[in-house]
């Protein structure tokens, strides 16, 4: 009875180790596995983050190189403005009154944009004297002005105009310089033009760059 008794407690014993030791390799199998996919889950995470970390730089890179690039262009010394340019109103009908109107003075300037202080000067009828800041004397000696029409098309009204000149007109620019050196910009009307030199003066709104 003894010997059957020490057998079976002998047996009990071995049997719980077993189990104990079961429950310890399934334990760490299970910390194993808790483990690894912690690391996955940072390792996505990681992931997740790096681009977002490469866009944030590179933006910051691009803000920066932008604002140096737009500051740099600050400082091109380039002038330029658009001049918008009108008839008198009623000049026409006046003239119907009165022939001897000089249409060379049915003319209205205003600046309507300045960039780097570029300023208008006196006008006429297609002239527009113009300048880069406070000295116009001589700016021919110190840059070069590019003209350019500001508009796509112009019909200057009947009622302030020469009879026969409101006829749809595409004028085109030129630059002339003055005796004292100065610039101005000049507007021709060239669709009714036959021969060289027969285009005719028409006011149109203007714009101009002065590259020093």
């Amino acid at each position: 009875m003894e010997s059957g008794t020490g057998f079976k407690s002998h047996t009990a014993l071995i049997n719980a180790q077993t189990l104990e030791t079961m429950k310890n390799e399934r334990n760490q199998t299970m910390y194993s596995m808790q483990s690894r996919t912690d690391q996955s889950r940072i390792t996505q995470s990681s992931r997740r983050w790096r681009p977002t970390l490469l866009s944030t730089a590179l933006t910051a890179v691009l803000t920066l190189w932008m604002s140096n690039a737009r500051a740099d262009h600050v400082y091109h010394n380039i002038s330029a403005g658009m001049l918008t340019v009108s008839q008198i109103p009623g000049w026409g009908t006046a003239y119907l009154s009165d022939s001897t109107l000089d249409d060379n003075t049915n003319c209205i300037v205003t600046l309507g944009l300045s960039i780097n202080d570029f300023r208008a000067g006196t006008f006429n009828r297609a002239d527009y004297n113009v300048q880069a800041g406070p000295t116009a004397a001589n700016q021919y000696l110190n840059g070069i002005l590019i003209p350019s029409i500001a508009q796509n098309g112009r019909t200057n009204a009947a009622a302030d105009s020469l009879p026969g000149e409101t006829t749809n007109a595409y004028p085109i620019p030129t630059i002339i310089t003055n005796a004292n050196g100065s610039y101005r910009i000049c507007s021709w009307n060239v669709s009714a033009a036959g021969t060289g030199g027969s285009a005719v003066e028409y006011n149109v709104n203007v714009a101009g760059a002065f590259f020093p």
